[in-house]
């Protein structure tokens, strides 16, 4: 940690042991570290990262900002998959919390990676009190607020809208109301609110919004919060969401009217176009121009298939509850986790106590004859 740099970093001083550090978020004490190597004639040697890559990588990006500022067509971006926004920091947390309250939609164990589906998820689970107790949180909250097959808001003029024609902005505003859930109730809306509201119980709910066909016109996708990971802007906005996504090789030009597939990735689906390829796809705000730039990127060679710029972000990410400091949620489901977890212990104990019970435990002595006759 930062505190136990400083720390380390000033009893090697005074031990005069020169040190190579690479924590980071001490910065701000350097006229302290300075201070104390100083005092010992020691040495010291920083870096936020000692990868010769990255840094080679980060001088290459400074000069190339040079030559792209002059080019006001172009916008450069770049995104970083490896920790994004610290959220290994609540991976065990969400893990347990999936574990014993959602196992079915849990993916923390592997099975992603693995590519492995059908996987047994609740050997650890011996109370489903929890399961069923946030599949009833989860549905009384759509009852309340999105009842299925039922229209749950009202559009109304504002105070703006003078009070003569009120009346007739009522009635556009309702014809407008009565076709957004006509729509809604020919999308998967329902059973995708289901899945989401299920996600938020635990803290952090992702929905993907896409444009649908004639049959389907809105498909709404709620993805594992396992997938996605995002990064706060000003106001604490959810600015930029990166997705893990896996698609058949033969599906990606049907998804993407527009992918441009490049030819080592075009051979593959040539040859096994049922075969799954590794994407990730990211949408990201230009706080230039205001709007989003949407990307989907070949994982295996690193090239760019899509690219699009969108007015809106297609991206509805909820928290719960957010935590000063933090940019994902938490929900009910942290809050009883430890209740969770000692209840489910204690019913493990007492199924193993019973099966002791029911089997005994017997002891003969042993007189050192077999097969007697």
């Amino acid at each position: 940690t930062p505190e136990a740099a400083l720390g380390n970093i000033e009893k090697l001083a005074a031990l005069g042991v020169p040190a190579v550090i690479g924590t980071t978020g001490w910065l701000k004490e350097m006229d302290r570290v300075k201070a104390a190597v100083a005092a010992t004639n020691t040495g010291l040697v920083w870096s936020p990262n000692f990868s010769i890559g990255v840094l080679i990588f980060t001088k290459l990006v400074r000069e190339a900002s040079k030559w792209m500022a002059a080019e006001q067509q172009y916008g450069a971006w770049a995104w970083e998959i490896h920790h994004i926004t610290k959220k290994d920091d609540f991976r065990s947390l969400y893990e347990d919390a999936m574990e014993f309250a959602l196992p079915q939609r849990n993916l923390y164990g592997g099975e992603y990676e693995g590519k492995v589906g059908g996987k047994r998820k609740m050997t650890r689970v011996f109370d489903s009190t929890a399961i069923n107790s946030t599949q009833r949180f989860a549905n009384r909250l759509q009852s309340g607020i999105f009842p299925p097959q039922r229209k749950w808001c009202r559009l109304e003029p504002g105070s703006d809208i003078p009070l003569d024609r009120r009346s007739q902005v009522q009635m556009m505003l309702d014809m407008y109301a009565d076709k957004m859930f006509a729509v809604l109730k020919q999308s998967n809306f329902d059973i995708a609110m289901g899945e989401f509201l299920l996600d938020l119980s635990v803290g952090t709910a992702v929905m993907l919004v896409q444009k649908g066909d004639a049959v389907n016109p809105i498909n709404f996708i709620p993805v594992p919060q396992y997938l996605v990971s995002f990064e706060e802007g000003a106001n604490g906005q959810v600015d930029n969401v990166y997705r893990k996504m896996r698609l058949k090789g033969e599906s990606i030009q049907m998804q993407w009217k527009d992918a441009n597939i490049p030819p080592d990735l075009q051979k593959l689906i040539s040859d096994k176009p049922t075969e799954e390829v590794d994407l990730i796809e990211a949408t990201v705000l230009n706080l230039d121009r205001g709007d989003y730039c949407y990307h989907v990127v070949h994982e295996k060679s690193k090239s760019e298939i899509v690219y699009r710029k969108l007015k809106s972000s297609p991206w509805v990410v909820s928290r719960y509850m957010k935590v000063a400091g933090e940019i994902y949620g938490r929900g009910p489901v942290l809050t009883a986790l430890p209740d969770i977890k000692t209840l489910n212990k204690v019913k493990e104990l007492l199924l193993k106590n019973a099966s002791l019970a029911i089997t005994g435990v017997y002891t003969a002595a042993d007189d050192g004859v077999l097969n007697p006759a």
